[in-house]
């Protein structure tokens, strides 16, 4: 079965860097750059009063000393900021890009950006087009070194925030949208993401490798996943998530999805290619194809969960290590669909499901103090014998309905070959 753990403990590690070792030096290289740009007063380049430039960027090519830059500028190149060097945009400040013939516009930043607006006067990296599309620019690509962003919207560009090579980004309060393949992207990076709205065509957060901090905002990709996660470790708290699928994590570790709003046109939360140690709690998955699913994983809690009115399944499990506990599932076709693995389900309330409260094809989970009422078809239904499902309220005290063994029973009904004596005569305390 799986190991349990507290939850605290579970929680703390992926918020806490110090589980992160990997987080530190980034963490106090942008402390000691934040200091540095504090005070740069190297260079100030100003925009042109009146319309942006229509002959291009007025400024270098290539950052080599720490600099600020101002007011609304057209930009035709890639803007390179070296490695050491500080580039700070004022808040108000406008930096729009084209891409001129075979220049690609954007920014490259080795050294550290800074990008601090406000609510009334916010910083936008965007395209200089007058009809804006998705993918009329690079984006911004930090690598090796760091990123701050606060009250700044990106818009239509390819990649929105690129973030590789242990570079690390903080987004606070930002809009990241409108772009054509990821808002953020991290490969091999780290992405602190709090009270921001992101959208793309594909992924709204895309993560690969390194690992992704998610607190608060909405997150869209529209034809794909809200969050796609890849061989990374990801949190992501009280957020929005919405898409294709809203999340996905392929091959995570220590995830963990908590107080969210989910909503996935196919999948609610996808756990796929043997994520471990993922804990997914007390979020809310709104319609969609099947709200959890789970396969080939290990070590998995999926716990207080409310999911409704999902197609297929509510939650599905299938060869997976996996404890279901305290879930809230009504009115899918199938409450609890498993099919194979070391399933653990208790204490879930599987009511009036379409079809089944809770559907076995394979596997012999433990089924106790579960509260499977009011579904249409079975309470349980299995053709694999010696299930021990006793312990569980079926709606009444006379327990569920079972040929042969208990035909005065009016509960749910289940086949003869699970076993449900001795029930609970009363509903367990949720």
């Amino acid at each position: 079965m799986p190991i349990g753990w507290a939850r605290d403990s579970h929680l703390e590690p992926i918020i806490m860097t110090p589980r992160i070792p990997q987080l530190r030096t980034p963490l106090a290289a942008m402390a000691v750059a934040w200091i540095v740009a504090c005070s740069a007063t190297d260079q100030t380049l100003l925009a042109p009063d009146g319309d942006p430039a229509e002959d291009g960027s007025p400024l270098p090519g290539v950052f080599d000393d720490d600099t600020t830059v101002s007011g609304e500028l057209v930009i035709r190149e890639m803007l390179r900021v070296s490695r050491g060097t500080t580039l700070t945009v004022a808040a108000g400040s406008a930096l729009l890009f084209r891409d001129d013939g075979d220049s690609i516009a954007g920014i490259d930043v080795a050294g550290v950006l800074l990008a601090q607006g406000s609510a009334s006067s916010p910083v936008r990296f965007g395209s200089a087009d007058t009809v804006p599309r998705a993918g009329d620019w690079e984006g911004i690509y930090v690598h090796g070194g760091s990123a701050v962003l606060a009250h700044t919207r990106i818009d239509h560009a390819r990649i929105g925030l690129r973030v590789s090579g242990g570079a690390l980004a903080r987004i606070d309060s930002c809009v990241i949208d409108s772009h054509e393949q990821s808002a953020v992207m991290t490969e091999s990076g780290w992405a602190n993401i709090t009270g921001s709205t992101l959208e793309a065509e594909r992924f709204g957060v895309r993560a690969e490798g390194g690992g992704v901090v998610v607190r608060g905002g909405s997150i869209t990709g529209k034809s794909e996943a809200g969050f796609l996660g890849h061989a990374s470790t990801d949190t992501v708290l009280a957020a929005t998530l919405d898409g294709e699928d809203a999340l996905v994590i392929d091959g995570g570790y220590q995830t963990l999805v908590r107080g969210c709003v989910l909503q996935g046109d196919r999948y609610g939360v996808s756990l796929v290619g043997r994520v471990s140690d993922a804990l997914i709690d007390s979020n809310t998955v709104l319609p969609g194809m099947t709200g959890i699913f789970v396969v080939d994983s290990r070590r998995t809690q999926v716990s207080r969960n409310t999911i409704r009115k999902s197609i297929d399944a509510g939650i599905e499990c299938r060869d997976a290590d996996v404890e279901v506990t305290a879930n809230l599932v009504d009115t899918c076709d199938i409450g609890l669909w498993v099919a194979g693995g070391d399933v653990m389900a208790s204490g879930n309330a599987l009511a009036g499901n379409h079809s089944d409260g809770i559907r076995i094809d394979a596997g012999v989970p433990e089924i106790v103090g579960n509260s499977i009422v009011g579904n249409g078809g079975y309470g349980v239904r299995t053709e694999v014998y010696g299930i021990d499902a006793s312990g569980n309220w079926w709606g009444d005290a006379s327990g569920p309905y079972q040929e042969l063994y208990n035909p005065g029973g009016t509960g749910d009904r289940v086949p003869r070959v699970l076993i449900v004596n001795p029930w609970l005569d009363a509903p367990p305390s949720q």
